[in-house]
């Protein structure tokens, strides 16, 4: 089966823990090893998100099925669907989390900022709005974007454990 057929396929790990739980250090050193055979691991190696998570995107509905069942085998709870990270109910709960609270930081900050420099008030006001809008759009794609990707220089990557 080949994994590197583009489709519109999604898969997302989400556990059977509340949004925002991490799953155990075990399971994600089993993930780690299991895709790190055929994919590049990088960013779930430098920070395992916590649930849920988009794992791949992008992928055939075949190649989404047979990545669904070995994760299945290996005892997690996945989900694929057609789509990307906005297709999953629960991604879309934890995206809107986590930008209202980056979003948030960056309001009391900019009450404190005003409280301090009156004269810049307004100019400071025009600044922190377009930093606002942008730290929202970007802690809700940080949140929904994909785990793993295909390593380069490999054409196809067998989807079993």
């Amino acid at each position: 089966m080949n994994s590197s057929a583009v489709g519109r396929w999604s898969l997302a790990v989400v556990g059977s823990a509340q949004t925002g739980d991490a799953i155990s250090s075990h399971q994600q050193a089993q993930m780690i090893a299991w895709a790190g055979a055929n994919y590049d691991v990088s960013r779930l190696e430098s920070a395992f998100p916590r649930l849920p998570f988009v794992l791949a995107s992008a992928l055939s509905e075949e190649a989404s099925a047979g990545l669904a069942r070995a994760l299945g085998e290996l005892g997690f709870v996945v989900e694929r669907r057609a789509g990307g990270a906005l297709s999953y109910p629960a991604m879309r709960t934890k995206m809107w989390r986590a930008a209202a609270h980056r979003t948030w930081v960056m309001v009391l900050n900019l009450a404190l900022g005003i409280h301090f420099f009156r004269r810049l008030g307004l100019v400071i006001v025009a600044l922190v709005v377009g930093l606002i809008v942008g730290l929202f759009v970007h802690a809700a794609w940080r949140a929904g974007r994909r785990q793993l990707a295909p390593r380069s220089g490999v054409a196809s990557a067998p989807l079993s454990g």
